[in-house]
């Protein structure tokens, strides 16, 4: 064979095989990729709902080269099964839709939510939310036109922040309250919303950590006055065993005073606000028309004595003076759960700070002070007195109820 005529041979077979390409594949080049694709959405467009669609759609996607027409075709059959409420078929173009190259979040997010329905240790579920994540940070960087910037990196922003708080939710619902803290506090990060503080705050709930709770849902319900936001603020202050009748004149002043600063610690302590810079509770917020008790007791008093300390709470409620725990030491938190496990209640615990013990001369614990409607002291119980009830009914029969 001469060079000639080999070449000859080589240029039919070479056009041979583009036009087998170009006729089998109907888009050789990004070019006709780009007008075929073009193309299927027209057509798509034209047929009804459901299953038309998806007997094309299913068509295309076993055509030879359909990978070069991208993620549509999978991303498009997917919605379709979706629209019919065909799960199972949805998800089994989980893989295919990842090998693809999608990059639409909102899809992935939908897929994650309905795998981990199915099946919590799915580890698609959290590949999904990861490619998510991943997907819109990308965008964000890619402002379409005619789209002021400021909006666009508002707005993806705020849609990262939905995902950390979905993924918050996966992890809560598994249990694994670490990652779960991770998430929301990111979605913090991001945006302020009432919506992540109270997922936050439930968190502290979990672990009985109510103080950081009720900064939490107090935050949450300084920025938005929703029931929820109120009703979990509410229940904090409950499990604080605080005076009932005192939760509207604390809420009212929490929402007046402590908002300033909270947003900044709830961040950036990364757990709520400090048991120290709660709003504390004065004498002059609580105090009765007839007067009140204060209880200061600590780590010093022995848990033999605890009975004592309950008999004395139930001879405060049941005269119906307004009275007040107040903790002096370091283990508050331990020693309350350890009080509540044995079926003690100390209504209104808070920490003691060194202004109220240097103004009430606390030097022993416990010591129980009675004062009278305009703050005068009228009646002292130092050290761990096991008649410590009886005379302060006694004294409160003879000098305040009888006249």
């Amino acid at each position: 064979m001469t060079r000639n005529r080999f070449l000859i041979v080589l240029g039919i077979l070479a056009t041979l095989l583009f036009s087998f390409l170009t006729t089998s594949t109907g888009y050789a080049g990004k070019e006709e990729v780009e007008q075929r694709l073009e193309a299927l959405k027209v057509e798509l467009q034209s047929l009804a709902p459901g299953e038309p669609r998806i007997e094309m759609l299913r068509n295309v996607l076993t055509e030879k080269g359909h990978q070069k027409l991208g993620p549509w075709p999978v991303e498009a059959i997917v919605y379709e099964f979706l629209a019919l409420d065909q799960a199972d078929s949805a998800l089994s173009y989980v893989q295919p839709l990842l090998k693809a190259g999608s990059t639409d979040h909102e899809l992935k997010l939908i897929l994650a939510r309905m795998l981990f329905d199915r099946n919590p240790d799915q580890k698609q579920t959290f590949q999904l939310m990861k490619e998510a994540k991943s997907d819109l940070t990308k965008k964000r960087g890619m402002i379409p036109d005619n789209v002021y910037d400021d909006y666009w990196k508002f707005e993806t922003r705020f849609m990262l922040a939905e995902i950390e708080h979905e993924m918050a939710s996966l992890y809560y619902e598994k249990e694994n309250l670490d990652d779960a803290r991770s998430h929301i506090l990111t979605a913090m990060d991001l945006r302020t919303r009432a919506k992540d503080l109270l997922f936050f705050g439930k968190l502290h709930m979990d672990i009985l950590n109510y103080r950081n709770a009720l900064g939490v849902f107090g935050y949450a319900l300084y920025l938005e006055s929703i029931p929820r936001a109120e009703e979990l603020f509410r229940a904090a202050y409950d499990s604080m065993d605080w005076e009932p009748k005192l939760y509207d004149p604390y809420k009212e002043r929490f929402l007046e005073e402590y908002h300033n600063q909270a947003y900044h610690q709830i961040l950036s302590e990364r757990r709520g606000p400090k048991v120290d810079d709660l709003p504390e509770f004065t004498v002059s917020n609580w105090i009765g028309p007839r007067g009140c008790a204060v209880v200061f007791w600590g780590d010093y008093v022995e848990v033999e004595y605890w009975p004592s300390l309950q008999q004395l709470a139930n001879t405060f409620k049941k005269s119906g003076v307004p009275y007040r725990f107040i903790y002096v030491g370091e283990n508050m938190d331990e020693n309350h759960e350890e009080a509540k496990k044995r079926g003690y209640s100390f209504p209104g615990l808070t920490k003691a700070s060194a202004s109220i013990l240097e103004e009430y001369k606390v030097e022993i614990d416990p010591t129980v002070i009675i004062l009278n409607e305009e703050q005068r002291e009228l009646m002292r119980v130092e050290g761990q007195n096991r008649d410590a009830a009886n005379l302060f009914r006694d004294y409160w029969d003879a000098e305040v109820v009888t006249p």
